[in-house]
Order: C-alpha cells, then structure tokens, then sequence
C-alpha cells in the first residue's frame, strides 16, 4: 500500500508513530482495515481505499507539539482541543500534499463515533464513512495491543472486551463482530517493531535501522 501513496505522507505518519513508541501503528492499521473491508464484502476499490486512508489516519498529528503526542498524563481541556485537530489536519494534508481528495472523509472521521459521540462534527451510524468505521475499529486495537505513554497494553481477551463493550456505542456492530471474526481465525497479527516496518532505512525517524547490529540502537 505504501507504494500508492506518497512516500513523504508515509514518513510523516510513521515519525508519528515514533514518538508515541516502537511499534508500529498506522502500518498494522493499514492492514487490518482492507482485511476488515474485504471481510465486510466492500469491493475492491474500497478495500484500497479504506487500507490507504488507515495507512494516513493519523498524519494530521504532525501538525501538534510532540510533547503532546507523549504525554504520559490525562490531556487537560486545552490540550483535548489542540487533539482533535488531527482528524481535520490529516484529511487538509492528504489533499494538498497528496492530491487524494478520496482518502480525506475517511481520515476526517475516524473518530467518530457510532452513537454520535465522537468528534469533529459528531456524525452518527451510516453518516460515519464505513472507511472510517473500520479504521476505528482498527486503530482502537493496535492501540490496545502496545504500550503507550499514557497508557500499557492489555492483553488480548482485555483488548477483547472493551470493542465488544463499544459495540453499538463507539464501534459499528458489524465492523467489530468482521473484525473479531478476524482475529478469531488467527487473521489479525500482531504490530510490529517500527523500525522494521522501514522500507528505507535512511529514513527511519529513529535511526536504528542503519546503526550496526553490533551497536544496537538508542
């Protein structure tokens, strides 16, 4: 999928990815929500679509200070109203930097939520792009599945549990049940270490990639 998108949006959403650890997260979300969208029977061209538009989802975070992104701590009012920027950022970036005027609701409304609580514009149900609800699904997961600044990583059942609690609520029911069906079949794997997932090690954020395996890295 990188290959269909410009390698610098790529960079970007994957620097991202570096600051809020090693693992990767945009890269493991790309490849769950074409599974998910092929699961859920979408075509082809939206398979493509929705796997691209996860594969940015977060890009829009570039924009925000990185001592943001890795706060350990509860983000106050402000700091919530400087977040949910991204969805926006990241649908502007695709579009003026890309030329992917497609990809831009879905990034737009991954946060949504399903029964209308979500953000920025508070859709509901079927007003949700169905690329979004994947991505929600998806991005909620591997986050779930990684230690992050502000939260550790649960466990599978625990992962589990909390998209079957937000069914209907935060989550779209037949995107979580494609989904978990998913990972039921062993389809779902798990992310892994971002410098890896590099196709250039030059332009790796965290440089590790080109250190000598004698070195190790920082």
């Amino acid at each position: 999928m990188d290959t269909e998108l410009p390698r610098e949006l790529v960079w970007l959403a994957d620097k991202v990815d570096a600051v809020l650890g090693e693992w990767e997260h945009a890269a493991a979300v790309a490849r769950w929500a074409g599974q998910t969208a092929a699961r859920l029977g979408l075509d082809r061209l939206a398979q493509v679509r929705t796997a691209a538009a996860a594969r940015l989802h977060d890009v829009g975070k570039i924009v925000l200070d990185q001592s943001l992104l890795a706060k350990p701590g509860r983000l106050t009012a402000q700091e919530w109203e400087q977040m949910r920027r991204h969805p926006q950022e990241g649908a502007r970036l695709v579009v003026e930097l890309a030329n992917r005027p497609d990809l831009a609701p879905p990034i737009a409304a991954h946060h949504e939520r399903y029964d209308g609580d979500g953000y920025p514009r508070g859709l509901a149900g079927t007003d949700i792009p169905i690329e979004a609800r994947i991505i929600s699904v998806c991005d909620a997961w591997a986050t779930m599945r990684v230690d992050r600044p502000y939260a550790r990583k649960l466990g599978v059942t625990q992962a589990r549990n909390e998209l079957e609690s937000g069914r209907g609520t935060q989550f779209d029911p037949a995107v979580v049940d494609a989904f978990l069906g998913l990972a039921d079949e062993g389809a779902i794997d798990e992310p892994a270490l971002l410098c890896r997932t590099q196709q250039l090690a030059s332009h790796c954020p965290c440089r590790r990639c080109v250190a000598p395996r004698s070195e190790g890295g920082r």
